[in-house]
């Protein structure tokens, strides 16, 4: 990365710092970007483009016998790295625990990441987006306990959109669920694409699952999003706990 041509184009041709002059944004000032900035220099060297080569000669492997997958050791200390480095929480509000950054400033520190490694630092994109999710239309429970473990880093998030016959057409998806007498859903179909589906980053995964339930209208307007974690969620005053396994299981890599 070049950091003349970054600031040039925050500084001078987007003058992002006329947004600290907003209410928004009030808390924030060009020191406080840079200070993002240069972290995020710092680490995108030290723990993600180091190891770029070496993730390409020794991928994820997955055992089925023992449904796990284990990713390098290094690709392990980038995930936890990155997350104690308060990355995930860039552009998140601060009523949620965010830096609440312009964007702008939150893409450019993501810049530095996706072009030391481009492959591994993608998934990071799916934790912030279940967050957002959760934030605004997510239950008390769920954002008071889930969402704080995605922005930690602790919990990993996905997207599952994209299936086997008919790639990222939302129009023909064919994964179903049906309600169950206790309130949840039991969701029947195949996922394709799914970045992050499993990894060994420790805690849980949650999943964001497009699906139909009976009787939806056809098309995209029979859309539902359902929160499918890997592991049975419990909550109580002290939290949340994680429960038995869930029959969510990765078919191939």
């Amino acid at each position: 990365m070049n950091r003349r041509d970054l600031d040039f184009i925050l500084y001078e041709v987007e003058n992002v710092e006329a947004l600290c002059q907003t209410e928004r944004y009030q808390h924030c000032d060009r020191a406080t970007f840079d200070a993002a900035l240069d972290t995020a220099h710092q680490l995108a060297h030290s723990h993600f483009h180091q190891y770029n080569a070496k993730g390409d000669r020794h991928p994820p492997q997955y055992c089925q016998e023992t449904d796990t997958l284990t990713l390098l050791p290094e690709h392990v200390a980038a995930h936890r790295a990155y997350s104690d480095a308060g990355f995930l929480t860039t552009s998140m509000d601060a009523e949620v625990g965010g830096s609440q950054m312009p964007v702008a400033v939150s893409g450019a520190v993501g810049l530095h990441f996706s072009s030391a490694n481009a492959g591994f630092s993608a998934h990071f994109a799916l934790n912030v987006g279940a967050a957002k999710i959760l934030q605004h239309h997510g239950t008390d429970e769920q954002r008071a306990h889930v969402l704080p473990k995605l922005l930690s880093g602790e919990w990993c998030g996905t997207m599952c959109l994209s299936e086997t016959h008919a790639g990222s057409s939302l129009t023909d998806i064919r994964t179903t669920a049906h309600p169950q007498p206790d309130g949840t859903y039991k969701i029947r179909g195949n996922k394709m694409w799914i970045t992050a589906a499993e990894n060994n980053f420790g805690g849980t995964i949650v999943h964001m699952v497009l699906a139909k339930l009976p009787g939806a209208p056809a098309g995209t307007k029979g859309i539902s999003l359902f929160l499918v974690p890997k592991h049975a969620l419990s909550f109580s005053e002290e939290g949340v706990s994680l429960g038995e396994r869930n029959d969510v299981r990765l078919g191939g890599l």
